[in-house]
């Protein structure tokens, strides 16, 4: 046998070889045609539209992503690596199959992996996120059949908390009108912009005599709303408050030693502030507990409620010796000439 026929023979073997395992062979020098696909992060957590995409998330927090097929490609092959998981929906215009930590999404709804179903038409976008309880890196992969591969890159941020600097609260001598759920939120956004504390001093009462507005924010940039947990505030001293059970309540007409009220989904709660018809100073101290049961801490709020006894009586001797005519005591048209002068 001549050494031409036995690498004939060879590359015949090496052929069948390839069919049997179910591999055909592609040409190194193939190049993709028409569009890219792209990956975005929604603009909520940062991100770039591109052929590639960073994003920094913080932990516990969904990272949500959209993939929007190429013309170039049939189907996509998905893998992510490093921390965390990644969750895909379901897409009822093409096909979408996940095994073993592998997604395929394939045009149209043929076979799996194969594209041959139909075309991406207006169905192109595939939505998807992630999610990560760890510090670190997650990095999704798409690779087209035609087309290169393209990343995700999330890199997993501490997760956000309470900012006393970003969060706010005021005592405002106003109470709120209506008292529904969407006049608190109005009213503490208008406060809270205002930046004004107010001064309370009143005569002892049992009524209304202001609001407390307080605005609870995280510790990501300048701060995002956090629209879960409670507030609460105890009085010392005189006066009552009330607050909310739910964030879609109204405040309550009767006020208490203490209080809770739920913050709304835009971070604001409020208290109304009462007299309890008692004189002297009421210290209202507020925290806040997170949804995890962390309590953390705003500056009191004072008021001042004044009364129509006196607390003390003061006497002052003006004269020691009686002239004649000398008025003892004094009255409206003879202020000063008395010889004794009392202080309530």
């Amino acid at each position: 046998m001549s050494t031409k026929t036995s690498i004939k023979r060879i590359a015949a073997v090496a052929a069948v070889a390839l069919t049997l395992g179910g591999f055909s062979a592609v040409s190194a020098h193939a190049t993709a045609s028409g569009t890219a696909p792209t990956v975005a992060a929604t603009a909520t957590d940062g991100g770039s539209t591109g052929v590639s995409m960073t994003a920094t998330p913080t932990l516990s927090t969904y990272q949500a992503m959209v993939l929007t097929a190429g013309s170039s490609d049939k189907y996509y092959t998905i893998t992510s690596t490093g921390v965390g998981s990644v969750y895909f929906g379901t897409d009822a215009s093409n096909n979408l199959s996940t095994t073993a930590g592998t997604t395929i999404w394939s045009q149209g709804l043929g076979a799996i992996g194969t594209g041959s179903g139909g075309s991406w038409s207006s169905h192109n976008t595939l939505s998807f996120s992630a999610f990560s309880a760890t510090a670190g890196t997650t990095t999704v992969t798409i690779k087209g059949d035609v087309s290169a591969a393209i990343t995700a890159t999330l890199t997993w941020g501490a997760a956000a908390t309470f900012s006393a600097t970003n969060s706010a609260s005021y005592l405002q001598n106003t109470t709120i009108s209506g008292e529904t759920a969407t006049a608190v939120a109005t009213n503490a956004a208008a406060a809270i912009a205002a930046d004004s504390e107010a001064t309370i001093v009143t005569a002892k009462t049992t009524a209304a005599v202001g609001t407390i507005y307080v605005l609870v924010k995280n510790n990501v940039g300048t701060g995002t709303a956090i629209g879960s947990g409670t507030v609460t505030a105890v009085v010392t001293g005189s006066g009552l408050v009330a607050g909310r059970t739910l964030a879609t309540d109204a405040l309550g007409t009767v006020g208490q030693r203490a209080a809770t009220s739920a913050v709304g989904s835009t971070g604001y709660a409020a208290f109304k502030v009462f007299g309890d018809n008692t004189s002297g100073t009421g210290t209202i101290a507020l925290t806040y507990t997170d949804s995890l049961s962390v309590t953390y801490s705003f500056a009191a709020k004072t008021v001042v409620f004044t009364g129509t006894v006196p607390a003390s009586i003061k006497a002052t001797q003006t004269k020691f010796v009686a002239a004649a005519n000398t008025v003892l005591g004094s009255d409206s048209t003879s202020v000063g000439d008395g010889a004794m002068a009392v202080q309530a």
